[in-house]
C-alpha cells in the first residue's frame, strides 16, 4: 500500500496525490472482484475517507 503518512502532516500536493492513489486502488479492487481482497478494499476506503476529509478541510476539493 501507499506510504503517504497521516494526511494532516502532508503538503497539499501530497494530500491530492494520496487522494488519487486511494481512489485508484479502490477502482482496482472493484474491477478485480476478488472476495479475498475485502480487507484491502476496506483499508483503501478508510484511507480515501481520511484523505478526502483533509482535502475538504483545506479547500482542495
Amino acid at each position: 500500500m501507499g506510504n503517504f503518512g497521516v494526511p494532516a502532516d502532508l503538503s497539499d500536493n501530497e494530500v491530492v496525490e494520496g487522494l488519487h492513489y486511494w481512489r485508484n486502488r479502490l477502482h482496482h479492487f472493484a474491477s478485480e472482484g476478488d472476495p479475498e481482497g475485502e480487507k484491502d478494499t476496506e483499508e483503501a476506503r478508510t484511507f480515501l475517507e481520511e484523505f478526502t476529509g483533509e482535502a475538504q478541510q483545506r479547500g482542495l476539493l
